[in-house]
């Protein structure tokens, strides 16, 4: 009877540990993974980390930094890597027309799967033709999820347009927080920088005025 128990635990140990050993691995993009320092990365894409581009300062800094694979075999047009605090937490990969052109959203989702698995959501459908409308929103296509990371394939009409996202749901979290405190705080900072514009531009004016005072003859 114990040696009966010993093997059932034992089989219910590897049923749980089953999905665990298959899970794919959902924090990464070919060679950059979730997590990394802006100075790392940068050197992976021989940039440097001054290049990237500061989104917010406060309450947390929020950089981006673009980058192009250079090659024409290569699939991608451009890929945005998002850092909070200089910690890499999205990848933005926009595939080139040319690579995705007459590929289907199953054609995609078979693609990606093949990297991280089965979808965790359903294949959304969408309209393949362009929109006419510049301001057309991102379609969602399918997601890639688990409780750490989540990927999302979407469709641009206007561009028609693949994209895959990446992104640490954690870090997301914390950086979406933070560019909603900035806006909150620019907003409320508005008038007084206003104010303040207003008074430099008369203070200048007068500064003039005075110069051209002294020497200005008809």
């Amino acid at each position: 009877m114990k040696m009966t128990r010993n093997i059932l635990v034992g089989f219910a140990l590897i049923l749980f540990f089953i999905p665990e050993i298959h899970a794919q691995d959902l924090s990464a993009y070919r060679k950059f993974a979730l997590g990394a320092t802006l100075q790392d990365l940068s050197k992976k894409i021989f940039q440097n980390p001054a290049d990237a581009d500061v989104i917010e300062r406060s309450p947390a800094m929020i950089q981006e930094l673009s980058w192009r694979p250079f090659t024409e075999s290569d699939p991608v047009d451009k890929v945005v890597f998002s850092f909070y605090n200089a910690s890499l937490y999205k990848i933005a990969v926009t595939y080139s027309d040319a690579a995705t052109e007459g590929l289907t959203p199953a054609d995609m989702v078979r693609a990606i799967s093949a990297t991280y698995g089965p979808a965790t959501t359903p294949i959304v459908e969408t309209d393949p033709s362009p929109s006419l409308n510049y301001h057309a929103p991102e379609s969602p296509i399918s997601k890639w999820e688990n409780a750490q990371y989540s990927i999302a394939l979407t469709h641009t009409s206007f561009f028609n347009r693949f994209q895959l996202v990446i992104f640490s749901r954690q870090l997301d979290d914390k950086a979406e927080a933070a560019i909603a405190e900035a806006a909150k705080q620019q907003r409320e900072d508005a008038p007084q920088k206003e104010i303040a514009r207003e008074k430099k531009v008369a203070d200048d004016l007068e500064v003039a005025r005075e110069k051209n005072v002294k020497v200005f003859r008809p």
